[in-house]
């Protein structure tokens, strides 16, 4: 939904749980009154520091005139922290939040597409991009989707090993 508010260039500003509704799995964005435009072209609110307390960015608190979609990014961080919030082991959807919060907001999703591909690569246990790769991660992230072969792999490098084991205990 904020994607879409996006390509019509359209900054939301006040993205808080009041304003996101789900209803029947469909998600709506509500109360665009502090929008602000992308574009010079469209018309919308002054840029003055308008906002939520809690879910404004850094850049919308201490340069209103300076924000931009990434505002939205880091106020769909703070939404997506309260979800998750009491959850046990959710350390992918952390660095995915912590991506979003990033004070330099260049170090952001850069766009609200991005953030939602990087939480579906969460769903189907692939690697995100908020997370430095590293060859543990990559490989933990690898046997959690196949879990089935990488037992069988398993149980036939422990045969393997066994059987060498004992040909050479043997001879």
């Amino acid at each position: 939904a904020i994607q879409h508010a996006h390509q019509q260039g359209v900054i939301h500003r006040d993205l808080k749980p009041r304003n996101v509704l789900v209803t029947h799995g469909q998600v709506k964005v509500i109360d665009f009154g502090i929008a602000k435009a992308s574009s010079p072209d469209l018309a919308l609110t002054q840029s003055a520091m308008l906002g939520t307390s809690g879910y404004m960015s850094p850049e919308q608190i201490h340069d209103p005139q300076d924000v931009d979609t990434r505002s939205d990014i880091y106020a769909l961080g703070v939404l997506l922290q309260e979800m998750i919030h009491g959850l046990p082991s959710a350390r992918d959807l952390v660095w995915i939040i912590r991506r979003c919060l990033e004070q330099d907001r260049a170090r952001r999703y850069p766009t609200a597409a991005a953030l939602a591909e990087d939480v579906q690569r969460y769903l189907e246990h692939r690697p995100i991009t908020a997370r430095p790769p590293s060859v543990s991660y990559l490989t933990a992230q690898l046997v959690r989707r196949h879990r089935a072969l990488t037992v069988a792999i398993l149980l036939a490098v422990i045969s393997l090993a066994s059987g060498i084991g004992i040909a050479l205990h043997q001879a």
